[in-house]
């Protein structure tokens, strides 16, 4: 039996509107007999919420350490700075308390790494540092972080997280390629966001309650955040070039600081009510209808080169629940559309390549068959949940004497 320490600021199980990949590989954890112990954080998007600075809950047999440090991508910078570290530094004194055999840091926020080197360093714990964005390359090239000395401190720390790991697990090819890149001697792993095809393939029936002027109509689907990396308005647009298709719509689920500018620019472009719809968040359990219904869910970020190394939740619950994909990235996801036809890929930017990837599967449907079948194929077998849990056990015994 290994203690298990899971550090993820934005925790949340399936009765949240978030990721669920420490949730869903934590629990397998404590079934399999482990001592596993979450520590989280309050976050708008996820179902964890208390009323104490220090709160101990216990979820499907694991220990959830939540710290009263709330974030938000509605907050202000600083503000989300100054909560983050405080988080880190109440997580440093529960590891060392703890005195686990692993201590899992994922990041982001990066500064969660302080927790796991002072874990290996005061307690000799094996740390894993999981990668799931590259920060601070993502802030630098989207402009959040300015200041010369200001980078060269955020990039050295980053460096110290590689060295001092025993392990990482990136979560995408492009995130290991990076690493490698800065540390060529690191040991690392990449495990992939998942998919959970058990709840994407529960029963539809009774469950889905469109909107009024939904009804009848074939929609798009954009679920998850509507922030500064996601280029939404790249889906209006082009939604924009074929808005005379009555029988279309397009439906966004979730919410971010940029929703206001959205439903603003929905209606510049002419756009009618019944056209787009934003529901706003829902629980991850509500989403299953929504997508099983959906013609194809849209995956859309801004062109910056490190957003080509995302692992985004949505597309790999598009394949859970075998529904084709628009997106706009370059890198792996780009690449594993071409091989296996799971949707289709458009030029970032272009919304003339928005509106024709929506009519061909609106339209041709021997095609969307094909595609839904190929994204189904993937989340069965490449991205199956079960098989990346297995994977990542191995490397944890790879590390350790178990």
């Amino acid at each position: 039996m290994l203690k298990i320490a899971y550090i993820h600021q934005y925790f949340g199980t399936t009765k949240g509107s978030w990721s669920t990949r420490p949730y869903e590989f934590g629990r397998r954890w404590a079934q399999a007999g482990h001592q596993v112990t979450i520590i989280t954080a309050p976050y708008y998007k996820s179902d964890i919420v208390t009323s104490k600075f220090l709160d101990c809950q216990k979820i499907d047999g694991m220990d959830v350490f939540v710290i009263n440090t709330p974030d938000s991508n509605l907050y202000s910078k600083w503000k989300r700075v100054w909560n983050a570290f405080r988080f880190a530094l109440t997580c440093t004194w529960l590891v060392i308390r703890g005195r686990f055999d692993i201590v899992i840091a994922s990041s982001g926020p990066i500064t969660v790494g302080i927790p796991g080197i002072a874990a290996k360093m005061l307690c000799k714990s094996r740390f894993i540092f999981e990668v799931r964005d590259l920060w601070p390359e993502g802030g630098v090239q989207m402009g959040l972080f300015r200041g010369k000395w200001r980078n060269k401190l955020a990039y050295s720390f980053e460096s110290l997280c590689y060295r001092r790991s025993d392990l990482i697990v990136a979560l995408s090819q492009g995130m290991s390629n990076y690493i490698k890149n800065k540390v060529p001697k690191a040991s690392i792993v990449v495990i992939p966001n998942s998919s959970d095809t058990h709840l994407f393939s529960q029963p539809i029936s009774n469950q889905l309650h469109f909107p009024e002027h939904l009804e009848g109509k074939r929609y798009f689907l954009y679920f998850g955040s509507l922030g500064l990396m996601d280029a939404c308005d790249e889906i209006l647009y082009g939604f924009a070039k074929i808005k005379d298709r009555r029988d279309l719509a397009v439906v966004f689920i979730g919410d971010g600081a940029f929703r206001k500018d959205l439903q603003e620019l929905a209606i510049n472009l002419g756009l009618l009510s019944e056209q787009v719809h934003f529901i706003g968040l829902l629980p991850k359990q509500e989403l299953v209808p929504w997508l099983r219904n959906a013609i194809a869910s849209i995956v859309v970020f801004k062109p910056y080169p490190v957003l080509g190394t995302s692992s985004p939740n949505k597309l790999f619950d598009s394949f859970a629940a075998g529904l084709p994909v628009i997106q706009n990235t370059k890198g792996w996801i780009s690449d594993l559309i071409d091989e296996t036809t799971c949707g289709i890929n458009v030029i970032s930017g272009d919304a003339d390549s928005m509106s024709k990837a929506m009519l061909k599967l609106a339209d041709d449907n021997t095609f969307r068959e094909k595609s839904a079948s190929a994204s189904l194929l993937l989340g069965q077998s490449q991205f199956n949940r079960d098989q990346l849990f297995q994977k990542y056990t191995e490397s944890i015994k790879s590390i350790t004497d178990v």
